[in-house]
């Protein structure tokens, strides 16, 4: 939101905002209220009417485990996703909606699903878990956003000795790696 207060000064026709919101998998019948009031608070922020796409992440803080790891509960939480970004496409407020998977058992469902207009993962030296899917979605006439290529500072000669404390690295392997900041 740093660059909030510039923006609206600026022409912003060929600036292309996408969005990252984050909803947990039990929505308590609210999903859409809560995705809706996400979006318009950052539209109002943003200083815009619309976004270009939306980035979609499971929020894995306020979902409970039983039902992360249960693909058709997944796969249900992506279907519900799809109908209320619908809604906002014919609204005219987004055009595109991306999956932002943390791990192989979400890419998984939501290249099956074919909700989807593109994926995005973590995607650097140390996490290229997603390579694997590249495939997949060139198959499906799909896109890949790499987030984080650098992983926090790569280039830079600071780091903490382990991990941060978040569920960004899924990936066994790394758990003892020490993480690179800027």
């Amino acid at each position: 939101w740093a660059i909030a207060e510039i923006l609206q000064y600026k022409d912003l026709r060929n600036i292309h905002h996408f969005i990252k919101i984050e909803l947990p998998l039990e929505g308590n019948g609210r999903l859409e209220e809560i995705f809706r009031s996400r979006l318009d608070y950052s539209l109002s922020r943003l200083n815009i009417n619309s976004v270009e796409g939306i980035i979609y992440e499971i929020d894995r803080k306020r979902s409970s485990n039983d039902k992360l790891n249960n693909p058709e509960f997944v796969e249900k939480n992506y279907q519900n996703i799809k109908e209320i970004f619908e809604k906002l496409r014919r609204e005219n407020k987004t055009k595109f909606l991306v999956c932002m998977a943390k791990n192989n058992f979400e890419m998984e469902i939501a290249i099956a699903s074919d909700i989807f207009d593109s994926f995005a993962a973590y995607f650097n030296l140390f996490d290229i878990w997603p390579i694997d899917f590249f495939g997949k979605i060139e198959r499906k006439h799909k896109g890949f956003i790499g987030i984080k290529p650098l992983r926090h500072g790569i280039l830079t000669n600071t780091f903490l000795e382990t991990s941060p404390t978040c569920d960004m690295y899924t990936s066994a392997m790394f758990e003892d790696m020490p993480y690179f900041i800027s």
